[in-house]
Formats: structure tokens, C-alpha cells, sequence
């Protein structure tokens, strides 16, 4: 069984993350985190998608190393 979090970044989001690390370990976790990528423009250049997928990138993998920190010190 796999179990899915949505996360936002939010302090509701983290603590259904910690309770789908503490209720089921055993499991494998999914955090899904959805970005919006040209911020609605359809015309939005090649370029433009690139810098914000970057950019979207980097503000998700700090967030993950945010969701992970406190259950490494569990």
C-alpha cells in the first residue's frame, strides 16, 4: 500500500506528513506537491518554463529537506 500527503509547505501539511511517517512506517510515502508552471500564460516562452521550473525545483527540494529534517531526528 502506498500512502499519498499532499504538502503545501503549510503547518497542516507537515504535520500530515509526520502522521503518515508515524502511523504507517511500513508504507511506502508519497508527498505530492503541485506547482503551477508558466503561472497561467499559455504563451509563456521555452525560457521562460525553464527559469520557472528552476525555480520550482529549488523551492522543492527545500521544502522536502524541511519535511525531512524533523523526521530525521526522530
Amino acid at each position: 500500500m502506498a500512502v499519498l500527503v499532499a504538502y503545501d509547505g503549510s503547518a497542516s501539511a507537515q504535520k500530515a506528513v509526520e502522521y503518515a511517517f508515524d502511523s504507517h512506517a511500513d508504507e511506502e510515502i508519497v508527498l505530492l506537491r503541485v506547482v503551477e508552471a508558466a503561472d497561467g500564460s499559455t504563451e509563456a516562452g521555452i525560457n521562460l518554463l525553464q527559469e520557472a521550473f528552476r525555480d520550482r525545483e529549488e523551492e522543492a527540494s527545500s521544502s522536502l529537506q524541511n519535511v525531512t529534517e524533523p523526521l530525521d531526528t526522530a
